[in-house]
């Protein structure tokens, strides 16, 4: 009997950055499969991901290190969709939380005590 393998789209999550990985339903081509997305992009996606989901198109381009040619053709090939372009809030909350570290951080405290020893 003749085997059929029909081929999957290419996920951002679900693709190796360059191997074809076989499944349940069909094939699933790699992240470099995509025309012009070269193997450092690809393998840079695929490391990123491995770590933890991409909260934003931004975050996507920050952590994988790659250009926004990358994102354009991740786009045109359907791997963002449901994708924000950037994530304000979280973002917000991200540098907030630094601000909070660097304030509340042992040394600045005592400068700020020292400081206010010599005022009053």
């Amino acid at each position: 009997s003749e085997r059929v393998f029909e081929f999957l789209p290419v996920d951002l999550y679900k693709s190796h950055s360059t191997k074809f990985l076989i499944e349940e339903n069909g094939i699933r081509p790699p992240l470099n499969s995509i025309p012009g997305l070269g193997t450092v992009a690809a393998e840079g996606i695929y490391a990123a991901k491995k770590e933890a989901e991409f909260e934003c198109i931004d975050d996507l381009q920050m952590r994988s290190k790659v250009g926004k040619s990358v994102i354009e053709l991740l786009q045109k090939f359907g791997c963002l969709k449901g994708m924000t372009q950037s994530n304000q809030l979280s973002l917000f909350v991200k540098y907030f939380v630094l601000l909070l570290k660097i304030l509340f951080h042992p040394i600045y405290r005592r400068c700020y005590t020292a400081d206010r020893a010599v005022y009053n």
